[in-house]
């Protein structure tokens, strides 16, 4: 089996310098290599690219381009699959623009990043990779995924477009309802991730909890020209100012409180979708679930906000955001499931 690792920097490929500070290490990615072909002992053949080296905070929509190029040459190579190396920060951005960019029909595209620098005995990095590889040597799914261990948990394997956001200072890892697409199970690590001497048979199981459409929409390709995506992203909070619509916006993105509301009553609310409407701007409201709801969702649609199916909320950002930069119809968009991303 012969798999492409990309490196792109992040945790997973840093270092710390002499004042304290974490930065990328063009050593480590090789490193990381090192490691798995020790401890595994598996015939797994790697080919390896770097596009860019970076800390996935300043990631912006040119990595993802020359990100996505480097996957596609190598789809057209024929690799079995492709692993990205990259940082925690924004895994779950970059996961979602390749679920979009290709598809569920792609040869699997597996990111792995790490919660600590590798040689911090709590870094989840060499499992995190391990069990990424040993997912495509499964042959259990296709299109894009993301390989991730919380800790005290099995090595779980996320669908790339179903990952929220992390928790302020927390790295675990989770898909909407804590539905991973699958798990590993009868591990051969053991705590702080050292490897067991004991014999033991892993093995991938899907999880029976999780479901997902087939792709009903083409695939959506990236064409962010520079730093900014052209949608506003707002959070809700009590005593919410809304900010004034200026030229760079094309797209609204409102966030929801846990029950999938936010304040109707608001006349700063109902300034701000006045003026959306006049200038001809979508804006669209994520978090919110079918069924049974409460009566503030009610003034929505008269507000002109269309309440999104259920997705994850950065999901629904790259989404709307690759579709404005498509020139794609953006009501069948964001309402067609595609890799896996409508819950």
């Amino acid at each position: 089996m012969k798999i492409l690792v990309i490196f792109t920097g992040g945790t997973i490929g840093s270092s710390a310098a002499a004042d304290g500070y974490f930065s990328p290490d063009e050593t480590k990615p090789y490193k990381l290599l090192e490691l798995y072909r020790k401890m595994s002992g598996d015939e797994t053949r790697f080919e390896t690219a770097e596009p860019y080296r970076t800390l996935s905070e300043n990631l912006d929509g040119r990595h993802i381009r020359e990100l996505l190029a480097c996957i596609r040459r190598g789809i057209q190579k024929g690799y079995d699959g492709i692993i990205v190396t990259h940082g925690t920060d924004t895994l779950q951005y970059t996961a979602s623009a390749l679920g979009y960019a290709l598809g569920n029909a792609s040869v699997p595209v597996v990111l792995v990043s790490s919660n600590y620098i590798l040689e911090n005995p709590k870094a989840n990095g060499l499992q995190n990779f391990y069990y990424g590889v040993q997912f495509i040597r499964s042959q259990a799914g296709r299109g894009v995924f993301v390989s991730y261990k919380n800790e005290g948990k099995e090595p779980a394997i996320h669908r790339g477009t179903r990952l929220l956001p992390h928790e302020p200072y927390e790295d675990a890892l989770y898909s909407i309802g804590k539905v991973p697409y699958g798990r590993f199970e009868n591990c051969r690590f053991e705590a702080g991730g050292l490897l067991s001497t004991k014999a033991k048979t892993e093995r991938f199981i899907k999880n029976p909890g999780y479901w997902e459409k087939e792709d009903e929409i083409p695939c959506l390709d990236w064409k962010w020209k520079d730093e900014l995506s052209g949608v506003l992203w707002i959070w809700p909070y009590v005593g919410m100012v809304y900010p004034a619509i200026n030229e760079n916006i094309k797209a609204v993105l409102l966030g929801s409180y846990h029950s999938g509301t936010i304040n109707t009553k608001s006349c700063q609310l109902r300034n701000f979708a006045e003026e959306a409407g006049k200038k001809g701007i979508p804006v669209y409201l994520t978090g919110a679930r079918a069924g049974d709801t409460y009566e503030s969702v009610k003034p929505l649609s008269g507000l002109g906000i269309c309440v999104l199916p259920e997705i994850s909320p950065i999901a629904a950002y790259m989404k709307l955001s690759m579709a404005l930069w498509e020139g794609r119809k953006l009501s069948s968009v964001m309402a067609g499931s595609l890799g896996g991303d409508l819950v």
